[in-house]
């Protein structure tokens, strides 16, 4: 907003009567938008606009399409309109290479993150991959023999900074060369392998656990994670996909680079074992930077007060699978695995699988009642594991539902928005509880620009965290109906919750209150605030609305005798195709 508001003199005088025109249309359309950015109208009379994730669909829409036909001349925009989007342009600038900046004391894992040059800031830039993305936005085929990209920098420190991490040289005619990150598979995330995993289970009724290995030794994961390791290095991939207990050498080949961990090897760290219980080692690792406490807990998982840590958890995470451990852990696990003592030895092969018990595929399902193994050898999807394929759900999600609705006092409508907003979270969908009393407010039928006021929330993030909502509310419903089937001791409660489950999902769809239900579901044109104007002028019902003159519904509710007119025919060949 910023830099459009300090460009859009010199975009306004570059402008021609066409151009105007077509950017008075784009206003025009713009001021109708209930919840709409007001800053944006005033800008695009200049012919320069802005778009974030949090402008509504609609607006966003409507830029993408004006700046697609010439009308906008500039659009100043987050990582937004980067990927996936037909948004050519003449030049694209990128402002700054930090995604962003903050002070040490903020970081608790370091990676990824550099210096600020200032002493005691650290920022996280863009991956090569993200800034070409959007640096190959520039030049229009048909229009433009040339597309030209900048990224601007503040000094000379910087430039080479730039020219460092994200190009590999120059080639033979001085261009420089972009250097791209290596392409990644999307398996390699533990809540993605257990979804996928259940999928292949469900998909075949006869899977065997062979068949299953088979199939992943097919996929571009098992490349990528066998590329990188010599045969020495080599892994069982019944123990790389968790379905066999891992081994610690193993979990070890996984989690740390070869070539690092030799160099580790080499350097002599001192490190202690300074406690040990049933279920955890405790210990430290001394480095010229200080001391970092390591832990293995079956509980906790595995954690260093560098800030690695990889716990337990029910919830979706975004962590990688075949991710590093920190140099601290990697170093504390060799000391573990190099003590002599074969009492000591057992203890840990048996503990330190145990700590990454959440990794482990085949035995989450089996535990968490999506899969049942058969007498003959063979894997079958339960009924649960059925249903959360067919919802399109994370495992990890459907198990946090069931668990949230056998557990916890879901008697009202808060509790169950409360409830779903946790699984929305836990997805990476929502951050912290922010949206949590707007959603509230929305589905209270408070107007959306009181909303906006009090919350301080753009109107794209309610309608985004909304949506997702009723998505998990839904859920909520099904899998409660599910669960009702089980037993009558919990059938009437979870009964109970699937109604209101299901009038709570009507509730954040429209953003109405109960008594509204019948007029925005059964009359055309009529959303929360028509339907609230027809309400409060004494129509309850929508057969009170049709059987009403159109002329005497305009006089009473102050709404357009051409739209009342619609309301009444709509609603009048609705109800006879009905009769």
């Amino acid at each position: 907003l910023q830099e459009a508001q300090i460009l859009k003199r010199v975009v306004r005088n570059r402008l021609e009567e066409n151009d105007l025109k077509a950017c008075r249309i784009l206003f025009n359309r713009l001021s109708e938008i209930k919840g709409g950015h007001v800053d944006l109208h005033k800008l695009v009379k200049y012919g320069i606009g802005f778009h974030h994730a949090g402008l509504l669909p609609t607006e966003r829409k409507l830029v993408e399409n004006f700046y697609r036909k010439g009308a906008l001349k500039v659009i100043c925009c987050t990582t937004t309109l980067s990927a996936g989007i037909n948004m050519p342009a003449r030049v694209v600038i990128l402002k700054d290479f930090k995604r962003f900046v903050t002070s040490g004391c903020n970081i608790q894992d370091f990676t990824g993150f550099f210096e600020n040059g200032d002493g005691f800031s650290y920022f996280k830039p863009f991956s090569p991959n993200e800034v070409f993305q959007m640096l190959g936005r520039a030049g229009r085929p048909g229009l433009d023999s040339v597309g030209y990209g900048f990224v601007l920098v503040n000094d000379v420190q910087e430039r080479m900074w730039v020219e460092d991490h994200f190009f590999q040289g120059f080639s033979l005619n001085e261009k420089l060369l972009p250097r791209y990150n290596e392409l990644q598979s999307g398996l390699n995330n533990v809540n993605t392998l257990k979804e996928q995993v259940l999928l292949r289970i469900f998909e075949d009724p006869e899977i065997s656990i062979p068949s299953l290995v088979k199939f992943f030794e097919r996929t571009y994961f098992w490349f990528l994670v066998s590329k990188k390791r010599s045969s020495k290095w080599k892994i069982p991939i019944e123990q790389l996909l968790m379905i066999q207990q891992i081994l610690p050498r193993n979990l070890l080949k996984l989690h740390a680079n070869p070539r690092r961990l030799q160099q580790l090897k080499k350097g002599n760290l001192k490190t202690s074992i300074s406690g040990i219980t049933k279920s955890s080692i405790q210990g430290y690792v001394k480095t010229q930077y200080g001391v970092f406490t390591c832990s293995l807990d079956i509980d906790t998982g595995i954690q260093c007060s560098c800030g690695f840590q990889n716990g337990m958890s029910d919830k979706f995470a975004s962590q990688e699978f075949a991710f590093e451990f920190c140099d601290h852990i990697s170093v504390f696990l060799l000391r573990l695995l190099n003590e002599p003592n074969e009492k000591f030895q057992k203890f840990v092969n048996d503990l330190v699988p145990k700590t990454i018990k959440n990794q482990y595929i085949l035995t989450y399902l089996i535990e968490k009642g999506l899969v049942k193994p058969t007498t003959d050898n063979k894997l079958k999807c339960s009924q649960f594991g059925k249903l959360v394929i067919r919802l399109y759900l994370y495992p990890t999600s459907g198990v946090l539902i069931r668990h949230k609705l056998e557990r916890d006092n879901l008697s009202s409508y808060r509790s169950i928005l409360k409830a779903a907003y946790e699984v929305v979270k836990s997805e990476g969908r929502a951050r912290g509880d922010k949206m949590l009393e707007p959603i509230l407010d929305w589905a209270d039928e408070e107007p959306l620009e009181t909303i906006m006021e009090r919350h301080k929330v753009m109107a794209g993030d309610l309608y985004s965290i909304k949506d997702n909502l009723s998505r998990i509310v839904s859920f909520f419903g099904i899998v409660a109906q599910h669960i009702s089937i089980s037993g009558l001791d919990v059938k009437d409660r979870m009964n109970s919750i699937a109604e209101l489950s299901e009038t709570l999902r009507i509730r954040l769809h429209y953003g109405i209150r109960e008594e509204l239900f019948d007029l925005v579901l059964r009359l055309d044109n009529v959303g929360r605030v028509r339907a609230r104007t027809l309400y409060d002028a004494g129509y309850h019902t929508s057969d009170a609305v049709r059987r009403e003159n159109p002329y005497v519904l305009s006089r009473r509710t102050g709404l357009g005798v051409n739209l009342c007119k619609s309301i009444v025919k709509n609603q009048t060949r609705k109800k006879n195709i009905d009769t």
